[in-house]
């Protein structure tokens, strides 16, 4: 008999259902100017920022380009460029759409909805230092 771990309780202040094609390209644009990229979120949708030594990347994906956004109060938190690829990468063949889910400065989920079950990602923030 295998012990099952329970599942992880988090509360997110942030929904968002989005493409997964748009996601990876979104990642992959901010991936070629820094390594980390910050995500916020508030009632108008997804802003998605990376900041370089010689560049930057801002990516704003409006309400109107989301299927779901459902956002309690504005939600700001930095991840890891090279594990949100990978994952994206891994699942995206897999499933058509993502939901994210995260609070500010809290681990991201990330569920992907396939035909025969669903694909769930939890990634650790990268905290930044003022």
């Amino acid at each position: 008999m295998e012990d099952e771990l329970p599942p992880l309780k988090l509360l997110f202040s942030a929904r968002v259902k989005i493409y997964c094609w748009r996601l990876r390209d979104a990642l992959e644009d901010a991936k070629l100017v820094t390594d980390h990229v910050k995500l916020v979120t508030d009632e108008n949708g997804l802003k998605m920022t990376g900041k370089g030594d010689l560049m930057n990347a801002d990516i704003d994906l409006k309400k109107e380009a989301l299927p779901t956004l459902e956002v309690q109060e504005q939600t700001k938190a930095v991840y890891s460029l090279s594990y949100l690829c990978e994952i994206v990468k891994a699942a995206a063949d897999l499933a058509d759409t993502v939901i994210l889910e995260y609070k500010s400065d809290m681990p991201i989920k990330l569920s992907f909805e396939m035909k025969t079950g669903s694909l769930v990602y939890f990634l650790a923030p990268r905290i930044e230092v003022d």
